[in-house]
């Protein structure tokens, strides 16, 4: 049996000549080859500087994705908090202690007890500074207190929090109204 071998579109009823990388399609109905959209994307993530990329699990995305464009330093970033979470994991492993109420930390809850000197989202300069945290216990409620400045300035770890924070405050690159508000409440403390 032989395979008739044709060099005209695959779109029913066109006689056009396929053209080269449209998956069998002339250039007119090239839009009809399910990798010529991914081939798109690739093409303007690359102009962008960006990478398209297949997700995986370790990324915590939605399992329905199969593809999404990621930002290279916004992957660099998540890389580099996943492992600053570890190591901060490691030091709280050699005394899992609440550093205000010494509860203790269950190692499922280290993350939990990671409490950032100054909100990560806004301060990504420092976020993965290995002294921009302080261990607060998440089961015992301290962690949830160091969300607020006139309750974190009140517990007994602020000052700890002050003390690291003038050792990495001439790293900060942002501009915010919370580091401003920082430095005003860490003034009140006398260290």
């Amino acid at each position: 049996m032989y395979r008739v071998i044709s060099n005209t579109c695959k779109f029913i009823g066109c006689p056009n000549i396929k053209g080269i990388a449209y998956g069998g399609y002339c250039e007119t109905h090239k839009d009809h080859d399910p990798g010529f959209h991914r081939k798109q994307l690739e093409k303007q993530a690359k102009k962008d500087g960006k990478k398209l990329m297949k997700i995986t699990g370790t990324f915590e995305m939605p399992s329905n994705l199969t593809e999404k464009v990621v930002n290279l330093g916004a992957l660099k970033y998540v890389l580099e908090l996943k492992d600053f979470y570890n190591e901060v994991a490691l030091e709280i492993e050699k005394n899992p202690r609440c550093w205000e109420c010494n509860a203790w930390i269950s190692p499922k809850d280290y993350r939990n007890a990671t409490a950032h000197i100054l909100p990560k989202e806004h301060f990504k300069s420092v976020a993965t500074h290995p002294l921009c945290y302080v261990v607060a216990g998440n089961r015992c409620g301290c962690h949830q207190r160091t969300h607020r400045l006139d309750l974190f300035s009140k517990m007994k770890i602020f000052p700890i929090a002050v003390s690291r924070f003038r050792q990495i405050e001439h790293l900060i690159k942002e501009k915010h109204a919370l580091l401003h508000e920082f430095r005003d409440y860490a003034l009140k403390i006398a260290i």
